[in-house]
């Protein structure tokens, strides 16, 4: 599955702190059976403070806000104009039916069930980006 190599790959890249990269990767059959969660993870700076880096934006208020934003086709933290696919792409192909998607970083916490409107609300804070995906079989 692309998006999760790209969810991969995003974790390696920002997952990066004083002590070198921590990402995680965790493929669990569902508990109602018939689907599979693909949970990804890193200890990094988090969504927030990697769009920081883009002088180009204005930087986000919130962690929700920053999640809101990388959503977005072509934001990201480097300002390079081709980069920036990742979330998008992972949303983009999470709102097929029975498709579960939570993305938190920070203090904030997307969650989408496949076509519907993705929900931004505010949670305790956590270190880094996790991404969980609840996929059908």
């Amino acid at each position: 599955m692309k998006i999760v190599s790209k969810l991969v790959s995003n974790a390696a890249e920002h997952g990066m702190t004083e002590v070198g990269a921590n990402a995680h990767v965790r493929y669990m059959p569902h508990r109602r059976g018939r689907a599979f969660d693909v949970v990804v993870a890193d200890t990094g700076e988090g969504i927030r403070a990697t769009l920081a880096g883009n002088q180009g934006l204005s930087p986000p208020e919130s962690d929700t806000a920053a999640i809101g934003l990388a959503m977005q086709e072509l934001v990201s933290g480097s300002g390079i104009p081709t980069r920036g696919i990742g979330l998008w792409m992972t949303v983009t192909e999470m709102r097929k039916p029975g498709r579960i998607l939570w993305i938190q970083s920070g203090s904030g916490l997307l969650t989408m069930y496949g076509s519907a409107e993705p929900e931004l609300r505010e949670i305790e804070h956590r270190q880094g980006a996790m991404v969980r995906l609840t996929i059908p079989a």
